[in-house]
């Protein structure tokens, strides 16, 4: 039997035997894109997600690099 405790003493021993490392760096925003102009519309099934032309992206854009 392998008791699992002893490796969650402290924090430093946490993060160095954890196996999921998670960061804002490794995450992946979807964007999606319509051909046409000025176009911004949320797509229904997915809230707070949006169809947009390639002009209308740099909002969206800016928001993330904010973030």
């Amino acid at each position: 039997m392998f008791r699992t405790r002893r490796l969650r003493a402290n924090e430093k021993i946490r993060n160095m035997v954890r196996e999921t490392r998670i960061s804002k760096d490794s995450l992946i925003y979807p964007m999606f894109f319509e051909e046409g102009e000025n176009i911004f519309e949320e797509i229904p099934s997915m809230p707070g997600q949006y169809r947009m032309s390639i002009d209308r992206c740099d909002y969206v854009i800016e928001e993330l690099l904010e973030a």
